[in-house]
């Protein structure tokens, strides 16, 4: 390292010690005073860090060896400095429009802008120099620099990308385009079974799936603690289970496409010692989970012999007959869970006492459940019951308890 990075990295740590030695005995105006004196330093930093950046992208994009290799500088950044590569190729981008962004740099080291505006503006004239439908010019820091000074950074990114479309329409619809080619749904299946999904989704794409799952992400009342991460991963499990609930998804060799679940009848009963069911995949879920999915779909008996050979296959059949589930849309008109809004198209049929149970399937048995709440009272052991008035409770687990799927075994009428 030559010497004068050397001292200048040691300045900065001694620059560095000097303000956290004040942030434990500070006041909140002092407090805030140490916050935007340190993040101008951040910024000051940040542009030197960018006009390095592209000196160096320079250098190594010049280098025939390293293209050759196909060796990228933005992926050196990110390996090297521990950056994501947008975080890489902003920078570079900085760096690379520095002339034309005198003013703008100005205003961050004043602290007006902050580096992500400064970040975004670059990537606007990025973005220009390269659309080939306009001729090429200097780039107008001006009219975007105002907005910068005014708008939080979300703001101001929708700014850029309205300068975008009235300065160069054909790079902005371009952009659509490769936004749109550029989807990505990457589903990771791990060794216990769990899925991981990774999406990368354009702009207009984004806005669906938010638009889809968002109204089903709300909470569903004060007991109702999930983040909204996971209220939005509960969203999605819903609105998938409706499509294939409804027959909307295309058939695929002559069937409806829908999850098919393996089980013994132990599994089915919840027999101590009973295997767990089988996805058609090959992950492997509990007996009350099988009991949940059981309470409304289609059973297919299958006979082995003691080899495991199918000798007898039964009719598939429905749990709940279509005339009785048509009955259960009329009289509950949705989910029966107290505060739920889920119609009658988005439930399950439940049995109040599973029919593995000897539970009966008719109307005094039933109730529809959304499956958010059909899973509270399978897998999380919650406990619904109809009063003999046709008023419906429910009742929360033992807090010390196990969570549990079994209902009582006797019916309130």
């Amino acid at each position: 390292m030559p010497e004068r990075l050397t001292c200048a990295v040691a300045l900065h740590r001694s620059a560095a010690d000097l303000i956290a030695a004040d942030v434990a005995s500070a006041s909140l105006d002092e407090l805030g005073d140490v916050l935007r004196t340190t993040r101008r330093l951040i910024n000051e930093m940040e542009l030197t860090f960018a006009r390095a950046a592209a000196r160096y992208a320079a250098v190594h994009n010049a280098d025939e060896a390293n293209v050759g290799n196909g060796e990228d500088a933005i992926q050196w950044l990110r390996e090297e400095c521990r950056m994501t590569s947008h975080a890489a190729r902003v920078a570079i981008h900085v760096g690379e429009h520095e002339p034309e962004l005198r003013q703008s740099i100005e205003a961050v080291e004043e602290g007006t802008i902050g580096m992500a505006h400064l970040g975004w503006m670059a990537d606007t004239a990025e973005r220009l120099e390269h659309s080939g439908s306009r001729p090429r010019g200097k780039f107008d820091e001006n009219a975007l620099l105002k907005q910068a000074k005014r708008l939080n950074v979300q703001g101001f990114r929708r700014q850029c990308d309205a300068f975008i479309h009235r300065a160069d329409h054909e790079a902005f619809v371009r952009d659509e385009i490769e936004g749109a080619e550029g989807r990505r749904l990457r589903l990771v299946t791990h060794d216990d079974g769990v899925v991981h999904l990774d999406a990368w989704l354009d702009r207009e794409g984004g806005e669906l799936v938010r638009a889809a799952i968002d109204p089903f992400a709300r909470k569903d009342g004060a007991d109702d603690h999930r983040e909204l991460a996971q209220r939005r991963a509960d969203a999605l499990i819903e609105v998938c289970n409706h499509v294939l609930d409804t027959g909307q998804v295309p058939r695929h060799g002559g069937q409806r496409a829908h999850v098919y679940v393996t089980a013994t009848l132990d599994t089915l009963r919840d027999v101590a010692g009973a295997p767990p069911a089988s996805l058609e995949s090959g992950a492997l879920i509990s007996g009350t989970t099988v009991e949940r999915l059981a309470c409304d779909s289609t059973i297919v008996r299958v006979l082995l012999d003691s080899a495991s050979i199918p000798i007898d296959v039964g009719r598939a059949a429905r749990v709940v007959p279509a005339s009785t589930r048509r009955a259960l849309n009329v009289r509950d008109n949705g989910c029966v869970w107290p505060g739920c809004d889920r119609t009658a198209s988005w439930t399950q049929a439940h049995h109040l006492v599973h029919w593995t149970a000897s539970g009966p399937t008719n109307m005094s048995n039933l109730c529809l459940l959304c499956w958010r709440h059909h899973a509270r009272v399978h897998e999380g052991g919650w406990v619904i019951a109809r009063t003999k008035d046709g008023e419906i409770l429910t009742f929360a687990p033992d807090p010390w308890d196990a969570p549990r799927g079994r209902e009582p075994t006797t019916m309130i009428a």
